[in-house]
């Protein structure tokens, strides 16, 4: 297989699908997802991207742009840490080539301690970015752009979107 660049979504339960997301598909046609299943702890998405990630790095692809869509739900220590997880691991993969960019996007209505959370993990990773030509972001969107993501029960699909 030849190198591919990926567009990487993590969908967390209750996220929502920004529509700057479906534009950056148009620069990025070769899609990834990774998505929470309702029954499951965030943990076990975590745990699902680093197997996800070690997959595309075994078919020589490179994580060129990611997405981390926050849930909903009020922020505890399991997401903090989960999140923390992923946010690493995306950016080791994106070490690799030295390029890369990841963004968080929630929406607006996310809680003050959360949307502060979110915040703090986004400003300790761009200090870690420092001399790298990797970046990091976050984007509270309005839910009259965004599209509603549902879980299904059981397994929640890990594969190429195109």
């Amino acid at each position: 297989m030849t190198a591919a660049h990926v567009l990487f979504v993590v969908v967390e339960n209750g996220a929502r699908w920004p529509i700057w997301l479906s534009e950056m598909q148009r620069a990025v046609p070769d899609v990834v997802v990774v998505a929470a299943d309702r029954d499951s702890p965030p943990a076990e998405l975590a745990l699902r991207v680093l197997q996800r990630l070690q997959a595309l790095e075994a078919d020589s692809s490179h994580v060129e742009f990611a997405a981390v869509l926050a849930g909903t739900a009020t922020a505890t220590d399991e997401i903090f840490e989960a999140r923390c997880l992923v946010a690493r691991a995306v950016l080791r993969h994106m070490s690799t080539r030295g390029i890369g960019k990841l963004a968080f996007s929630a929406p607006s209505n996310l809680a003050d301690s959360s949307r502060h959370e979110l915040m703090a993990l986004v400003g300790t990773l761009t200090d870690q970015l420092v001399g790298t030509q990797m970046s990091i972001s976050i984007r509270f969107g309005d839910s009259r752009q965004s599209q509603q993501m549902r879980s299904p029960r059981g397994k929640a699909g890990i594969g190429r979107v195109a």
